[in-house]
């Protein structure tokens, strides 16, 4: 027995070394990784550098020992925030113009709008990737891909497919911790000082799934179809698990399932960046040692568990280890995790493949971005530079923005909406009356040095300034105060217009009506290649100044080639001031990011839509319309019939009463007794 002990003691300090080494070596060899990064460009994969290869080795982890079983409480479906729409609604693009990629934004062709020039006004993305190399010349799937790759090559211990972790799979797993909470930290020494360091961190998790797509599209990578396929959060069609009406196991559009290929080929993806997007259930704090820490560092983490499962329908997605969560609300991110085994919270995860866990694969976040109707406005205020195009190294915060303005209730948002604008008009009511009495008092204070030295002229003067001071703030009061009853009549654009450092990041409802609908594929990368809808959207207090709108979905039988749609409502998150360039000079627009919009035509403009040819007569709001049209035809009928039998009625009425009054007339006449007073013969 106390051989087996010494046996043990001894295999799990030749582990600790190991790993340490293998951790030192991962800082040594991230620094020329980095360094040959600028922006979202990473080196192709030919060119990163070979002290990241290794050669391909079978990776095979130590006997099995007793494990330890850590499963986590199964949670109920809640999802009351989340609207589940389908990641690709769109029609077929009936009457949109133009399929350019990703998005250039462009004003619409109307009198008074100058055309901008076209070049360089697409949205960045993830750069198209390099061919990945012949398998023949060396093993693509230990090449370092990203920054935030950890130990690629390495051979982990890990026993995939089984749950549980054996003692020394918690000690490789505490090292694996160690160097993903290193490797953000040491990114930022191998840029160049005008790099976006958290860009370019934010970017690396959709790297990997990208290059194994490509893998797989030219046949480098094969998937088996042996068991069912997990959910996919992130597919690219709408028969995908946010779907209610999904399969939980259906593959996209392109074929690539990111959850099939983590099952089949677990090895490759140890130490990865991986992004999901699920329902989070937290279950219990798990600790997890380290080997052989160095000075200054924790000998052991904590980290939540819990399950990730669909955003609709309740698969299983994966077992989340993460250290904190983010809120938009949260100056910084928390580690306050809500226990109740009935709590679900929406959330993109950001974190490294650790090893199958039995039928799901458990991934390490450092922390959780949960997904909410507000945006993370600190979030875009810090990254997204106002009053220009759009920049490359912002494109991943615009698409996530979009992503959590799709999954969430429209409802909620135009509620915040509504809420931000209160806000807004009871801070400029606040301000209005401070500005107001500081004014007032040092007029007052100048008319008493005035009337003291004897100045009456001047002191007229001032009194005439304090009473036109003491009309305008009531006015304004007035105008405030009805502002706030009635926030609709507020001119919204305007304050926008003037004010963008206060609104960027926030929600805005606007309604109006839309001028030309361009469709664009959206990011393969970010957006799984989604379609996406640029419209312009004209308010009327915009004084012909449009406002840019990006969605990812139209409502059924939006007419998209129309000139004119009008009754359109859109609650949507400003991103930033948009400049175009025009014909003549530079322009601005806001530029709003909506998870979808709502059109409410009435009949009369849907009918003339349907005579156009824009929408087709057989749609159903086509068919609405005519009905409500017949049935306005039928109520005028009603209604003027109703008017004719009133009329009569009073004509009857009026009739039967002047013949009453007649009749009472006549009676009192035969009943009256003749006077003789005034006859002839008295008067003479």
């Amino acid at each position: 027995m106390g051989f087996r002990l010494m046996g043990r003691t001894a295999m799990r300090d030749r582990l600790a070394l190991r790993y340490r080494d293998m951790w030192l070596a991962c800082i040594v060899l991230l620094i020329p990784a980095v360094s040959r990064g600028d922006e979202l460009d990473f080196p192709p994969l030919q060119r990163q550098p070979a002290a990241d290869r290794s050669p391909a080795e079978t990776r095979r982890g130590a006997e099995p020992a007793d494990r330890m079983r850590l499963s986590p409480r199964a949670p109920r479906n809640s999802g009351a925030l989340l609207d589940f729409p389908p990641l690709d609604r769109s029609q077929d693009g009936a009457g949109a113009t133009g399929t350019r990629q990703p998005l250039p934004l462009l004003p619409p062709a109307e009198s008074g709008a100058a055309l901008p020039d076209e070049s360089g006004l697409q949205i960045p993305g993830i750069e198209d990737w390099p061919n990945i190399a012949d398998g023949e010349e060396f093993d693509w799937t230990t090449q370092t891909v990203t920054p935030a790759d950890l130990a690629v090559g390495a051979i982990w211990p890990f026993l995939h497919g089984q749950p549980g972790l054996v003692e020394h799979e918690q000690i490789a797993y505490g090292d694996l911790v160690r160097m993903a909470l290193a490797r953000r930290s040491l990114i930022p020494a191998g840029l160049s000082e005008s790099a976006n360091a958290d860009s370019i961190w934010q970017s690396t998790f959709y790297r990997y799934a990208q290059v194994r797509r490509q893998a797989w599209q030219e046949g480098n990578l094969k998937l088996g179809r042996t068991v069912p396929l997990l959910a996919d959060p992130f597919a690219e069609t709408n028969e995908i698990t946010m779907v209610p009406s999904a399969a939980a196991g259906e593959r996209t559009r392109s074929g690539y399932s990111l959850q099939e290929d983590m099952r089949v080929h677990p090895e490759d993806f140890v130490g990865r960046p991986v992004f999901l997007y699920g329902l989070y259930s937290p279950s219990g704090s798990v600790t997890l040692p380290v080997s052989s820490p160095l000075e200054g560092e924790p000998a052991e983490y904590v980290v939540q568990r819990g399950s990730l499962t669909a955003l609709s329908g309740g698969a299983a997605i994966a077992l989340v280890d993460a250290i904190s969560f983010s809120e938009p609300e949260l100056a910084r991110p928390s580690t306050s995790w809500p226990l109740d085994e009935r709590v679900q919270i929406p959330v993109l995860v950001k974190g490294w493949f650790v090893k199958q866990w039995g039928g799901t694969p458990l991934i390490f976040a450092e922390t959780l971005q949960t997904i909410s109707a507000r945006p993370y406005r600190q979030q875009i205020a810090r990254q997204v530079s106002d009053r220009s195009r759009v920049k490359g190294d912002e494109s991943w915060l615009y698409y996530e923005t979009l992503r959590q303005l799709q999954v969430t209730k429209v409802d909620a948002q135009r509620e915040i909406a509504t809420q931000e604008l209160e806000h807004r008009l009871q801070m400029l009511r606040r301000e209005v009356a401070d500005r107001a009495s500081q004014s007032s008092e040092e007029l007052s204070e100048q008319l008493k040095r005035v009337r003291s030295v004897g100045d009456d002229d001047k002191a007229e003067e001032l009194q005439q300034q304090l009473l036109q001071l003491k009309r305008q703030v009531a006015l304004r009061e007035s105008r405030y105060r009805s502002w706030i009853q009635k926030p609709q009549e507020f001119p919204l654009f305007a304050d926008v217009f003037r004010n963008a450092d206060y609104w960027q990041g926030r929600l805005l409802n606007f309604s109006g009506y839309v001028r030309r609908v361009l469709r664009h594929e959206g990011d393969e990368a970010f957006f799984a290649g989604q379609p996406l809808y640029e419209m312009w959207l004209y308010t009327e207090d915009g004084q012909h100044i449009p406002t840019v709108v990006v969605t990812p979905e139209l409502p059924r039988d939006f007419p998209a080639g129309a000139e004119i749609v009008n009754s359109v409502q859109v609650t949507g998150c400003l991103f930033k001031m948009y400049v175009y360039r025009s014909q003549q000079d530079a322009r601005m627009a806001p530029l709003l990011l909506a998870g979808q919009i709502r059109w409410s035509p009435d009949p009369a403009h849907v009918n003339e839509l349907v005579s156009a040819g824009h929408i087709p007569a057989d749609a159903t709001i086509a068919r609405k319309a005519r009905e409500a049209e017949s049935g306005r035809v039928s109520d005028t009928l009603v209604m003027l019939f109703s008017g004719l039998v009133l009329l009569g009625a009073v004509t009857v009425w009026g009739r039967v009463q002047r013949d009453r009054r007649e009749r009472k007339r006549l009676l009192r006449l035969v009943d009256e007794l003749p006077d003789f007073a005034h006859t002839p013969d008295s008067i003479a």
